[in-house]
């Protein structure tokens, strides 16, 4: 369980990105949606983001990963929240940025730590070179398929390390990253969802799938897409409750059912059926 923000945008966008970003803060902090399914109302159980920034036409982007858990929930939020004004510095770096940014509440016997808070990176080789694919997830699958077909012990994992990993074993494979996503799509818990957000190089990949009807967790899986002017990606259902309170301009269309590829460069995208 999670909460998620992810955006491409240009630099015009960044008082836009600063508006959504403190709601994404007060979905972490108060996450009304929460309590009536898994408890509690805090998304405290580590943070996670990367930012790629980059002068438009030019090479490698300055990019920064970053993962944090102490184990205590409020030192966590604390410490997110610093990690927010970080991300929006460092977005300002360049003419246009990608931003994935990702707030953990554990689910229970899942491992804790650092090194278990999204997003997480897997290195792949593509057709382009190397390559760092960089995945957050908001969702449940099942854990003990995914480390089969992996052959990985599914103990030391999370169910979203073990999905980023296959993800990036079938794009090595060449097969693409929709349908690697789509091949994902199966190992979903009948509960829970495939809501994610990924960064692949200047490219983001949003899918939104929530297996369940049951009225109180679609409502918290619920996938959204937000498009502005220059500005454009993903954010969970609360995140886009608490954006919407406070006049974000910026228009919202659930994704249930979809993948979206962002084209961070040009900032086209195109929607399938996932």
């Amino acid at each position: 369980m999670c909460r998620i923000l992810a955006a491409a945008g240009e630099s015009s966008t960044l008082r836009i990105l600063r508006m959504l970003s403190k709601a994404f803060l007060a979905s972490v902090e108060r996450d009304e949606l929460l309590a009536p399914v898994y408890g509690g109302y805090r998304h405290c159980n580590g943070y996670g983001y990367v930012v790629a920034a980059w002068r438009a036409g030019t090479g490698t982007p300055h990019l920064e990963y970053a993962r944090h858990d102490t184990l205590s929930c409020q030192e966590n939020l604390a410490s997110l929240r610093r990690a927010v004004e970080r991300v929006l510095e460092l977005a300002a770096l360049g003419d246009k940025y990608i931003v994935v940014l990702h707030a953990r509440k554990a689910s229970e016997g899942e491992p804790r730590g650092p090194l278990h808070a999204h997003p997480y990176r897997v290195d792949i080789l593509s057709g382009e070179g190397p390559r760092e694919l960089y995945m957050a997830h908001n969702g449940g699958m099942v854990k003990e398929k995914l480390a089969e077909v992996l052959g990985l012990p599914a103990s030391l994992y999370t169910d979203s390390h073990l999905a980023a990993i296959l993800l990036a074993k079938r794009i090595t494979e060449g097969i693409h990253p929709k349908e690697a996503f789509r091949e994902l799509k199966s190992y979903v818990k009948p509960t829970s969802a495939l809501d994610t957000a990924t960064m692949l190089w200047r490219k983001l990949y949003i899918t939104g799938y929530v297996a369940t009807r049951e009225e109180k967790r679609y409502k918290y899986y619920q996938p959204f897409m937000f498009t502005g002017d220059k500005i454009l990606g993903y954010l969970s259902s609360t995140t886009k409750n608490y954006a919407e309170k406070a006049g974000v301009p910026v228009e919202y269309s659930e994704i249930q059912g979809k993948i979206v590829e962002v084209d961070a460069e040009t900032l086209d995208y195109t929607i399938d059926n996932l």
